[in-house]
Parts: C-alpha cells; sequence; structure tokens
C-alpha cells in the first residue's frame, strides 16, 4: 500500500527520469513483482510500472492497514445504468452511471426503518406520486444506496457487482494531458501547466465549503483555484460555473474544459484532463481524485479559455 501524503508516481522504468504512466494516491494498493535497489516493480488496477519501493507498506503490516481502509464498492456490469432516487423502478433517474469506474457503497442492506428516515429527511410528498410505496417497501432486497460524489442514490442489484478493496492507481498518459488546446499559444501553454498544476493536489482533502488546495477544497473550489492561479476569474459554485461557461460538444472537448454533473442542475464540477479523464474534489473519503469523465453523465461541458 502507498504510503503517502497525497500520491505516488508510477513510472515506466525504475529512476526519477523515467515516464509517469500513474499514481497511486494514499493507501491504495498493489501486488509487488521484485524489489530492486530501492525501486518496486508493481501492478495497481490497470497500471504496471515501478515505484520507489520507500514509500510502500508491506506483508503484515499492509495487511491491518487494508483492512482498517478498504471499502465495499459497486461496479456496473451493463454500459450505462440508471440510478434512482428512490429504490423502485417507479422512482426518477437520478443520473447514469458508466462500467468504466466504481462507486462507494452508502448503505447495502436496505430496510424499511431506514428508508422511512431517508424519505422524510430526503423527499418531498411530489417525489413519491407515481411510486407503489408498498411494493417498494417489500423489495428493499433488491436495492442498495450508493454514494456518487458527495451525493446518495439508489441502484438495483441486479446490475452491478459488489467488491472489497483496496484504491488502485489510476493510468496518466503524459503525452495526452494537453493534446488537444487551442491554436493560440499562449491558451495553449496556460492549458498544458493547468493540468500539470492540477495534478499536484491529487490526494488532498475533501472539505465541503473550502476552497484551499492543500487544506481542503470542494469541488468548485477546486476549478476555482487552479483557474485562478493562472489569472482567470471563475465563480464560486459550481452551477455558476456552468452559467459562466462556452458549452462545447464531447466529440470537441479538451484539456482544461470543466464537466459539470447534476440531477435537476448542476451541482459537481470537475476538469478534463485528457486521455478520457477528469480531476475533481469528490468527496471526503478519496478527496482530490481521478475518474473517467463519463463516470456519471455530464449535464454540460464547459469551456472558459479559447
Amino acid at each position: 500500500m502507498a504510503k503517502v501524503d497525497s500520491y505516488l508516481n508510477v513510472r515506466n522504468k525504475p529512476g526519477e527520469s523515467s515516464k509517469i504512466v500513474g499514481k497511486m494516491t494514499k493507501n491504495s494498493g498493489c501486488n509487488i513483482y521484485k524489489v530492486n535497489k530501492g525501486w518496486a516493480k508493481i501492478v495497481s488496477g490497470k497500471v504496471k510500472g515501478y515505484v520507489k519501493a520507500s514509500y510502500l507498506v508491506k506483508d503484515q503490516q499492509a495487511e491491518e492497514l487494508a483492512k482498517k481502509i478498504a471499502n465495499l464498492r459497486i461496479s456496473v456490469n451493463t454500459e450505462t445504468l440508471n440510478v434512482r432516487y428512490l429504490p423502485s423502478t417507479d422512482a426518477g433517474i437520478y443520473d447514469q452511471i458508466s462500467e468504466e469506474d466504481e462507486y462507494d457503497i452508502y448503505k447495502r442492506d436496505l430496510t424499511k426503518t431506514w428508508l422511512k428516515k431517508y424519505v422524510s429527511k430526503h423527499c418531498k410528498k411530489s417525489d413519491l406520486r407515481n411510486i407503489d410505496t408498498k411494493e417498494m417497501y417489500n423489495n428493499l432486497e433488491n436495492w442498495m444506496c450508493i454514494s456518487i460524489d458527495n451525493e446518495k442514490a439508489f441502484v438495483s442489484k441486479d446490475f452491478v457487482k459488489v467488491t472489497f478493496n483496496l484504491d488502485r492507481a489510476v493510468s496518466i498518459n503524459e503525452s495526452g494531458l494537453a493534446s488537444k488546446t487551442s491554436s493560440d499559444s499562449s491558451d495553449s501553454s496556460d492549458l498544458t501547466n493547468m493540468v500539470s498544476y492540477a495534478m499536484q493536489f491529487l490526494g488532498n482533502p475533501y472539505v465541503w465549503g473550502g476552497t484551499s488546495l492543500t487544506n481542503g477544497t470542494d469541488c468548485s473550489g477546486f476549478v476555482m483555484r487552479i483557474y485562478e492561479h493562472f489569472g482567470y476569474s471563475l465563480p464560486r459554485t459550481s452551477a455558476a460555473q456552468a452559467g459562466a461557461t462556452k458549452t462545447v460538444s464531447s466529440g470537441d472537448v479538451r484539456p482544461g474544459d470543466l464537466f459539470f454533473y447534476g440531477s435537476g442542475g448542476v451541482s459537481h464540477v470537475a476538469m478534463y484532463i485528457g486521455n478520457g479523464q477528469i480531476i475533481h474534489a469528490s468527496n471526503p473519503r478519496t478527496g482530490i481524485k481521478i475518474s473517467s469523465a463519463y463516470y456519471r453523465t455530464p449535464v454540460k461541458i464547459g469551456r472558459v479559455i479559447g
């Protein structure tokens, strides 16, 4: 397991000057093939390469730590899956999630008592208008509640696989981080540097309402501070940021563009880094992380520069 405060670089060859192919965030796990001259050859998720062995916790110490850190998660066994506001196919669609990512389980086994408290706290009467509530409460064994960023929603157990695992390395294609940029050279330089700058804060904490890249930030505070560092002003909230950016299509997306997500309005924002990936302040458990850009369906892709 990676014993670091933020992240550990995975390189294609042993050596500080070798190309970075991935990053392991704090407490993410890997398998070690061998250790030679201070470098460990590892595989973590889909990433293979070399890390400095001194930053790994191994053997029994790693096993004990893993028992405390590992989380129950789901992966989707269909291309996309509808996520519902409530555990019923009659409930409104909250979002669509992708087979390209994993999602934390908030509550695996639902009970009638728990759901009634959830409904009283989070739902209006109109949310239940088209739902057969008796049937919903009688079929709770077929549903679970998951976390998407810092929000909660429900999925059918029929279309997901449950695993108990650690975070794994995310792949990084350095040459592709800013492969599609503006024709203006100053814009291109800003975008390339912006992505590299944002990556420095990988693994740092999520704090709701926060704007500190080191001590804690939420999703909109994160992108606001990244852009601010390069002289660009963005509004404070994700919804306001969506309104302040130019809409672009998914076929025209380039590093530095902002991906906006939400249901019934924008509630989350992330920055595209290239290679089909985004970086974002996701939630208190994971902090600033890298995800597939389509881990959930974006409601808008916005451009600030160019």
